[in-house]
């Protein structure tokens, strides 16, 4: 069943973006770098269960090339192209994994869930047919899931990546780090809270390029000094600003936020944040 619904996503997937550009790259092509790599991408092949040594090999290769994809020259591709070809570089690696039998079952269940998280993502693509859409809730919602998943595989089976790549491992990690400080049902919470995040580019003022920021709370909970932090980021990676949204005092069931940030930075790339102080 599992497989029938991996192939109607990318179906989905592939047929919605068959007009959009020049981006025509299949889940069946082999990535050029990976060429010294062992694990090839989709490679039909008769094996037994699957090994834990020998997924992790796929996802790290799915994991470096879709980071290369990232800091790669995008110039010419839509940004509903690029994010789309950032979840298919994974999914190149892993989906050939998707609901095979591991000889450990419970990494195989987190492996599911993880290529269903990057399947989400690249149907969360389609919302960047919008040039002004900065951030997209149902995106940002798998970049949580594929975070505490990979800390699922770090801290559970020690997974790693060459230490070329410790940057962007960490990178993927702040959110699981970050959120596992929190009990369960309040982190289940927040990420329903969060997936209504949207960031739409506004104009530019003075310099400032201004962005407009709506939320609001569809679950039950009631969020004491909720807020949401903005890392915006250079080129290589490194934290060149920071911009808080006003903290809600009371993020009550309901309650639907929009406001602006703003920034010097042309072209940002970031990673968000969200905190609160609830404690019960």
């Amino acid at each position: 069943m599992k497989k029938i619904i991996a192939i109607l996503l990318a179906m989905v997937c592939v047929f919605s973006l068959a007009a959009c550009g020049s981006y025509k790259k299949t889940p069946t092509e082999k990535p050029k770098e990976a060429k010294q790599m062992e694990t090839t991408p989709q490679e039909e092949t008769t094996r037994g269960d699957v090994t834990t040594e020998e997924y992790f090999e796929a996802l790290q290769n799915g994991l470096i090339a879709r980071w290369k994809a990232d800091a790669a020259n995008n110039d010419g591709k839509t940004k509903k192209e690029s994010r789309y070809q950032l979840a298919d570089e994974e999914l190149n690696y892993i989906l050939v994994y998707y609901d095979e039998p591991f000889v450990d079952e419970a990494l195989g269940e987190l492996a599911d869930r993880y290529a269903e998280e990057v399947m989400r993502q690249q149907m969360a693509a389609e919302a960047y047919d919008d040039p002004d859409l900065l951030i997209n809730g149902e995106w940002n919602w798998g970049r949580y899931n594929r975070s505490r998943i990979i800390g699922q595989f770090v801290d559970s089976y020690g997974f790693s990546v060459p230490s070329e790549y410790q940057k962007e491992i960490d990178s993927v990690l702040e959110d699981y780090k970050r959120r596992n400080e929190l009990p369960s049902e309040i982190r289940k919470d927040m990420d329903t809270a969060d997936k209504t995040l949207t960031i739409h580019y506004d104009r530019t003022e003075n310099g400032y390029r201004i962005y407009t920021v709506r939320f609001w709370n569809p679950t039950e909970r009631t969020f004491r000094q909720y807020r949401f932090i903005f890392d915006f980021k250079d080129e290589d990676g490194n934290i060149i600003e920071t911009i808080e949204t006003e903290h809600i005092a009371e993020y009550v069931p309901g309650y639907e936020m929009e406001t602006t940030i703003m920034t010097t930075v042309k072209n940002p790339t970031f990673t968000i944040r969200t905190s609160c102080l609830n404690d019960d």
